[in-house]
């Protein structure tokens, strides 16, 4: 659901009156903000959650598919909850198929009580996807002009 308001809906809608650049920052900003109420949220976690929105926008973009980008979101929130039974942005699972521990003292490497999500590792791994994602749209956007 997240997928299809932020997405297919408000971006395409700031994309259409505000250009490219303004839907991706401005949806992945919304993105953000619907999470800043979470249990244990942090100035890491929601500034996470913005480069994470902004990936997600870029591949919606990039692909023009919505699937690609819920699916993404779905095995990532699926992969790190049911199965290794770490917290998502804040929320636990009651039942889960691993079951992760964490150490408060690394929080920086494994997001302590929020998740992954609020660790420096995604901020590194956002940026790379970030880059990678305006090299691809950088190249689609020249090709399509020649």
């Amino acid at each position: 659901m997240e997928e299809f308001l932020l997405r297919a809906l408000i971006q395409e809608q700031i994309t259409m009156k505000f250009g490219v650049l303004m839907g991706i920052l401005g949806n992945s900003l919304i993105f953000a903000i619907g999470h800043l109420n979470n249990p244990n949220a942090s100035i890491l976690s929601i500034f996470n959650t913005f480069l994470i929105a902004i990936v997600f926008s870029f591949m919606f973009y990039y692909h023009d598919n919505l699937w690609i980008v819920a699916g993404f979101h779905a095995g990532w929130n699926f992969i790190l909850g049911p199965v290794l039974g770490i917290t998502v942005s804040g929320f636990d699972l009651p039942t889960t198929l691993l079951k992760t521990s964490f150490h408060l003292d690394k929080a920086y490497l494994n997001g302590g009580k929020y998740g992954f999500e609020a660790s420096y590792p995604v901020t590194i791994i956002s940026l790379i996807m970030i880059a990678i994602y305006l090299i691809l749209v950088t190249k689609k956007q020249q090709n399509d002009t020649l």
